[in-house]
């Protein structure tokens, strides 16, 4: 069974399941080169068929996620459009316009007149005028949080092998924040509570990222980044505050009823409250407080679940756990022997979601669990215009190497920065390996380096680590042994913190590693390989390849464009190493 799911929100994306197994995926932002995009994924989903010579008449089903989307057809929905929305929400200058506006759609919210239905028809008639009818006619939706759940309880492995509880957590999707499930060994399946939107922690996490002047759903890792500065006892006081305008109902959290809010249309009442407890107080430590707040509130309502249900292993989905400091305190709740988090589990993988959910829902079998997520492009065999490119600039120098890797992590002891590009393009927001940046994490002055080189990244804000899975064991605090091949986790670094000192997080000696089985990929498991085996660390700094601002690389036009226009030397292409000479 061919099933194409799509996700046609906040990054967009679309993917492809074959027989269960995610055969391809990407988002819609890699092909556009627009960051975030969020519309129909008309790119991604022409690539996908196109990476299986397939055609609308080989798809048996078409999974699209979220009953309730908002869309604009044909064009993508601006940061700038949704943060004016945002401002205008939180600041309430409301035009006469804009006043009725928001009257009816309360009215009509309390009547339910905004059903589900007629925006559903509406999205299939934006499809099939891309697409066609054949197309309109395969289409089927699936829950946004449902499709959440089927990547954390169908792609973590637990299926049918142990008891476990599945948690979706988010700002918002179909008017819910969050769902719990239990699933026993047998394989039935209990929905146990599901969360109303208006009372989610992530949106309120969001809300305050906008009210330190950055944007929603893009920099609230900056806020996370920025926590550890904060004065303990500062941070715990305003996160106690926050903490004070959420109630608990049984296991589930809620906020306060008197907290008058029409979500994301008026939330004069919460910036009110937000500004009553933020006043006078310092930037790092309101961003310690919101993570304080966060941390508390999660690792909570999940241990709530697990001490009633006598439960060990652990499932998460939804992008409130793209939070990797809430995960090491959810991964250290002692009743926890396994945790699983769902490999950059934003809005961008309910795609792969909806497809899974919706071939259970025909077959009744799960599908196939995550291995890698190496779902994207390979151009290996599209490099001769781009070779050939190189060759005629003055500037670059290209060799072709009998081994590639070797060359790289010689250059890495050297103490140079290489971008990596290599096999099939990685799905999701983390660079794992094949669209990296790559430098010796022994030496603190590449953080330096590498921002004035390509990133100019926030100063605060950390790299990570790909860590031989061999040699792990050697830096992280990992009792549980939790695996963590995808940069969704962080753990204590309290060995050999000098050995990858310039990955680590400078102030709370936290590490995000991404650790590198053989299996998984082979030719950068021998890269780091070979470096360990030449200055005896075990692991390499890793940022995503590109430039500020910018989606990751995923052609070699990409890669070769943000070489040029950076001030990076070197650039390994596949078996390819090209140096400036200038």
């Amino acid at each position: 069974m061919k099933i194409l799911g799509i996700h046609d929100g906040h990054n967009s994306s679309a993917c492809l399941l074959i027989n269960g197994d995610v055969k391809f995926a990407i988002q819609e932002e890699r092909l556009s080169r627009i960051k975030n995009y969020w519309g129909i994924p008309e790119l991604a989903i022409k690539n996908c068929l196109k990476s299986h010579k397939l055609s609308i008449k080989d798809i048996d089903l078409i999974a699209i996620a979220s009953n309730n989307q908002f869309l604009i057809p044909k064009q993508n929905i601006t940061r700038d459009s949704y943060m004016s929305s945002m401002h205008l929400a939180l600041e309430g200058n409301f035009s006469l316009r804009q006043h009725i506006s928001l009257i009816k759609a309360t009215l009509f919210d309390k009547i339910k007149l905004n059903n589900f239905s007629n925006k559903k028809n509406y999205r299939v008639k934006f499809y099939e005028d891309i697409f066609g009818k054949l197309f309109a006619r395969k289409i089927i939706f699936i829950d946004h949080h449902f499709s959440h759940y089927a990547t954390a309880t169908f792609g973590s492995g637990f299926w049918g092998k142990h008891k476990f509880l599945t948690f979706t957590l988010d700002g918002q999707g179909d008017g819910l924040c969050g769902t719990v499930h239990l699933i026993d060994k047998k394989r039935k399946v209990t929905k146990l509570t599901e969360i109303p939107a208006n009372n989610s922690i992530a949106n309120f996490y969001g809300i305050i990222t906008v009210c330190l002047g950055f944007n929603i759903w893009e920099d609230e890792y900056k806020i996370m980044g920025m926590a550890p500065y904060a004065n303990p006892l500062k941070a715990q006081k305003i996160g106690n505050k926050f903490l004070e305008l959420f109630d608990w109902f049984g296991e589930d959290f809620k906020m306060k009823d008197d907290i008058k809010r029409f979500m994301d249309r008026d939330e004069r009442e919460l910036k009110k409250r937000i500004n009553e407890i933020t006043k006078f107080e310092r930037f790092d430590n309101i961003c310690g407080g919101i993570q304080h707040a966060f941390e508390e509130i999660v690792s909570q309502w999940i241990n709530n679940y697990i001490i009633k249900y006598d439960v060990k292993y652990v499932a998460l989905a939804g992008g409130a756990f793209m939070n990797v400091k809430a995960n090491l305190k959810v991964s250290q709740l002692s009743k926890i022997d396994n945790l699983f988090i769902y490999p950059s589990c934003g809005d961008e993988t309910i795609s792969i979601g909806a497809a899974m959910a919706a071939y259970f829902k025909k077959l009744e079998k799960a599908p196939i669990p995550v291995k890698d997520i190496y779902y994207g492009n390979s151009y290996k065999n599209s490099l001769k215009k781009p070779i050939n490119f190189i060759k005629q600039n003055k500037n670059l120098k290209i060799f072709r190497e009998k081994n590639i890797e070797k060359k790289c992590a010689e250059l890495l002891t050297e103490n140079q920065i290489i971008a990596r590009f290599s096999g099939c393009s990685e799905f999701g927001a983390r660079a794992l390996g094949n669209r990296s940046i790559l430098a010796n994490p022994s030496n603190i002055d590449n953080v330096r380096i590498i921002n004035d080189m390509i990133k100019k990244r926030d100063f605060w804000m950390p790299f990570a680590c790909s860590i031989i899975e061999d040699e792990a064991n050697k830096y992280l605090h990992n009792k549980k042994n939790i695996s963590s091949p995808y940069m969704i986790m962080s753990f204590l670094c309290d060995k050999n913190t000098d050995k990858i000192q310039a990955s680590i997080h400078p102030r709370d000696n936290t590490v995000r590693p991404q650790i590198v089985k053989q299996k998984d990929n082979p030719k950068y498991y021998q890269l780091i390989k070979y470096f360990n085996e030449i200055t005896e660390i075990g692991g390499v700094l890793n940022t995503s390849f590109n430039l500020h601002g910018f989606p990751l690389v995923e052609k070699p036009d990409d890669a070769i464009k943000v070489f040029l226009n950076s001030g990076l030397r070197y650039l390994a292409l596949e078996e390819y190493l090209i140096e400036k000479t200038n």
